[in-house]
């Protein structure tokens, strides 16, 4: 999985953000890894694989500190360039969602942040802001055919 994520993490180069995006190789990807096992967080991946190969085309990561578990932070989010323009951003976010449902009832807040000028992730987290009370018909995000 580390050479998935940092293959994905370099298309944040050209994402919209306010500072310098480092670009992770696999060995940075294991040492936080590491990190947050050692800090005891659980860790939530969803992925949408683009090929048989295994290749990512999306990825949101959302972690839970167990000292406030009412409270998830979320991590990397992001869709490789060649499938930008689909809603794959907003599929991967409400997977998550989800899942977290599921996995964490506890959960109440998820702290994120964005580049003022990544418009199209703050209009996706505009949208799931009200989450739970929020309902998507799947059928306007996915594109026809």
């Amino acid at each position: 999985m580390s050479g998935g994520l940092a293959a994905v993490n370099a298309d944040l180069t050209d994402a919209p953000h306010d500072h310098e995006t480092p670009v992770w190789d696999e060995a940075q990807v294991r040492a936080s890894d590491l990190m947050l096992t050692r800090a005891r967080y659980r860790v939530y991946s969803v992925a949408a694989r683009a090929d048989a190969a295994g290749r990512l085309a999306a990825l949101s990561m959302v972690f839970i500190d167990p000292v406030y578990p009412e409270w998830g932070f979320q991590g990397l989010t992001v869709v490789s360039r060649a499938h930008r323009g689909h809603r794959l951003g907003m599929l991967i976010k409400v997977a998550m969602l989800e899942w977290l449902a599921g996995r964490e009832p506890q959960l109440r807040q998820i702290v994120t942040g964005n580049a003022d000028s990544n418009k199209h992730m703050i209009a996706i987290n505009d949208v799931i802001d009200h989450w739970p009370s929020w309902e998507l018909d799947v059928s306007q995000v996915l594109p026809a055919g």
